[in-house]
């Protein structure tokens, strides 16, 4: 009987993950645009001259993300951003133990060791190739919002981690 109310815990559990997941990602987003600095709007696309129609418009050659700032993604897009993550991570985690433990024949701990040190590069490029493709913005860009997000997650877990070793053994003293 008490299956259905685990149940909706966990996806209950899953909903607040990617909505806190949601708000880093945003949070990244917002702290890389800041660096990048506000678009510098230079002309007014074709309306720019429009009293000499018969001139030819000469313009500048635009860079690739030049001046451009990264759309900021919506809830909904943020917790896909989050979703993907976790599976990135998961599976590139799985696949690192699985080559390491199984057709490379390494002890179980060393394994799973020697899979932590090759998953955080590797899910860190994959990730990096997903924010681009999510936020249509270039490699560079996407990877300073990869880092800060990996970066504030972190500091977030790690708050939270302390927070539960301190009450737990403040408890016992």
């Amino acid at each position: 009987m008490m299956a259905p109310i685990g149940l909706g815990l966990s996806c209950f559990g899953i909903v607040i993950w990617l909505v806190i997941g949601s708000a880093v990602f945003r949070w990244a987003v917002a702290i890389v645009n800041g660096t990048i600095g506000p678009i510098k709007i230079d002309d007014f696309g074709q309306w720019d001259d429009w009293d000499s129609y018969d001139e030819p418009i000469y313009r500048r050659k635009r860079r690739r993300g030049d001046d451009k700032a990264i759309a900021e993604p919506s809830l909904g897009l943020g917790m896909l951003h989050s979703f993907v993550a976790g599976l990135v991570v998961f599976f590139v985690y799985l696949a690192c133990h699985v080559v390491l433990g199984e057709l490379m024949d390494v002890r179980r701990r060393d394994a799973e060791i020697a899979a932590l040190y090759f998953c955080l590069p590797l899910s860190f490029v994959i990730l990096t190739a997903v924010t681009q493709a999510i936020l249509s913005t270039t490699f560079w860009r996407a990877a300073a919002i990869v880092i800060l997000y990996c970066t504030i997650g972190a500091a977030i877990v790690g708050i939270i981690a302390g927070t539960i070793f301190v009450v737990l053994f403040q408890a016992r003293f």
